[in-house]
């Protein structure tokens, strides 16, 4: 076997005498005893020179690795999210370099984007994870509005982001949105306890069907959920597609206290999570 320890540099001078040393790691793992050969070729010309002496000098010892973080995405256990809720992220990563993973130094950290978007930057690692070993990273995210976000997470050590990010680098809010359309059927002044019907219009302007099974559902507003008007949410049977309209029957009846009274609605999914644009607001008098 030959290594070759210098080349030809046109930039070399004529008279280059003193010592010269080199090195090469060819040899590795291999017996130094026996016979070494130093093979010298003259490519100048017209030049000459002397090859006074040399020696080979053969150094032992043992490759020491050189401890390294780095980490690999393995999976995660992300849910649908609709506007506004908070729910758990499962993110596995495994350590792929030479040093554990400790709960102190390591962490997982979210992109700036990401971080502005769902409100959360980091989450920590809970438990010391060994070479080889995974990780699981959970967390909680609140989901902005309907749209597209940035979702792109990473492992962290001591010294900066470590390994590659997530795979998915975008997630989807398919959520409830609405705009209100108008309303009929209002009276400006009313008799204490008077029955009329309003049917208020709102067209489905998100990404996800309106079902009752979902908890869709029409809510009184100022304040929520008042049951000045003798109810406080309607419910409906129809499934309303992305695009569509729902047309909503309220079936009111005044206040028997005389006054002022707002009437005023918003679509809503389960209790307190309203969405869309609300109904115009309408003040109606309930007469002595």
């Amino acid at each position: 076997y030959r290594s070759r320890l210098l080349v030809n540099n046109n930039f070399d001078g004529t008279n280059i005498g003193g010592n010269w040393r080199v090195s090469t790691n060819a040899f590795w793992g291999e017996n130094p005893q026996g016979t070494w050969t130093l093979t010298v070729q003259d490519v100048g010309a017209q030049d000459t020179g002397t090859l006074n002496s040399f020696r080979a000098v053969a150094r032992m010892g043992e490759l020491v690795a050189v401890a390294s973080d780095d980490s690999e995405y393995v999976s995660e256990t992300t849910p649908t999210f609709a506007p506004g809720e908070r729910k758990a992220v499962r993110m596995r990563f495994k350590n792929t370099g030479t040093t554990p993973w400790t709960t102190a130094d390591f962490r997982l950290k979210a992109s700036p984007a990401t971080a502005s978007a769902w409100g959360i930057s980091t989450t920590p690692l809970r438990a010391q994870t060994a070479p080889d070993g995974t990780a699981e990273f959970v967390f909680y995210a609140t989901a902005p509005a309907v749209g597209s976000y940035p979702w792109v997470w990473q492992v962290e050590g001591p010294n900066g982001p470590i390994g590659d990010a997530n795979p998915t680098q975008t997630l989807n809010v398919a959520g409830y949105a609405s705009e209100y359309v108008g309303q009929t059927g209002l009276k400006r002044n009313l008799q204490p306890g008077e029955k009329f019907n309003v049917n208020l219009t709102f067209k489905n302007t998100g990404t996800v069907e309106w079902k009752k099974a979902d908890g869709i559902v029409l809510r009184s507003l100022s304040p929520l959920n008042n049951v000045n008007w003798g109810v406080s949410k309607v419910y409906f049977n129809a499934v309303i597609a992305p695009g569509a309209s729902a047309t909503i029957r309220v079936a009111a009846t005044a206040p028997m206290t005389p006054g002022t009274y707002t009437f005023k609605w918003s679509m809503s999914k389960g209790a307190d999570i309203l969405f869309g644009q609300p109904s115009a607001t309408f003040n109606a008098n309930v007469l002595p």
